[in-house]
């Protein structure tokens, strides 16, 4: 039998995300093969991101895209 291989693409991108309720969380996010953090937004078809904190404890957290109303890449 073959082993699995690992397809998992990393590639981070420090944001800023507002969020409706006007929370700002700030971290990176993992923008897979797509080319930048607005095409990640516009087309992939998840409906949750995962934000990695850099302040603090390491946090993961996991946001609803809809209810997102700014991102800001620092990269």
């Amino acid at each position: 039998m073959e082993q699995a291989k690992n397809h998992w693409v990393r590639n981070y991108k420090k944001v800023t995300i507002k969020m409706r309720d006007g929370s700002v969380l700030k971290g990176k996010i993992n923008i897979k093969d797509f080319p930048s953090v607005s095409m990640l937004f516009k087309t992939s078809p998840d409906n949750f991101v995962t934000i990695v904190s850099e302040e603090g404890p390491k946090k993961a957290l996991i946001t609803n895209k809809n209810h997102v109303v700014l991102v800001e890449s620092e990269d």
